[in-house]
């Protein structure tokens, strides 16, 4: 085989990535459905520890911990979008797409006192900020916590 073969194999590869990606999508606006109904929250944190974790053991170490992470990250922002884009104010925005990746909407605040104000105004879902132990933390991570409405 030469580069072109396996281009193309490649390029069929990323086809049914996409293919499967969007068969996500759909679960999980089903799933998104089923959770308006019964009250329950968009953002699982458990659940997406859970998706990664079953990603790394997939992978078997053929591909890095990192990249598997990172693409499962991105695949959960993309689908938890069917169910709800979720709106983050943080300090750090960087630090804030590893837990919501980049489909989620971001708003930088120079203060966390800003982000609690976008928080109580219904502007932010979320915020990253130091804790006041006001809100619920969702999860911890580089000096930070992840907080929502209780």
């Amino acid at each position: 085989m030469d580069i072109k073969d396996y281009r193309d194999l490649i390029d069929d590869t990323d086809r049914q990535i996409v293919e499967l990606l969007c068969k996500r999508a759909e679960y999980a606006a089903a799933i998104g459905k089923l959770k308006g109904r019964s009250g329950d929250t968009v953002y699982a944190p458990k659940r997406e520890a859970e998706i990664r974790e079953n990603a790394l053991k997939t992978a078997k170490g053929r591909v890095s911990d990192r990249g598997v992470t990172a693409v499962m990250r991105e695949v959960i922002s993309a689908c938890r979008g069917q169910e709800k884009v979720f709106t983050v104010a943080a300090r750090d925005i960087a630090v804030a797409k590893t837990v919501f990746g980049e489909c989620a909407e971001y708003i930088a605040v120079f203060f966390d006192e800003d982000a609690y104000e976008l928080l109580d105004s219904g502007k932010a879902d979320f915020a990253l900020v130091a804790d006041k132990g006001n809100f619920k933390i969702y999860v911890t991570l580089e000096g930070y916590v992840m907080v929502g409405k209780k």
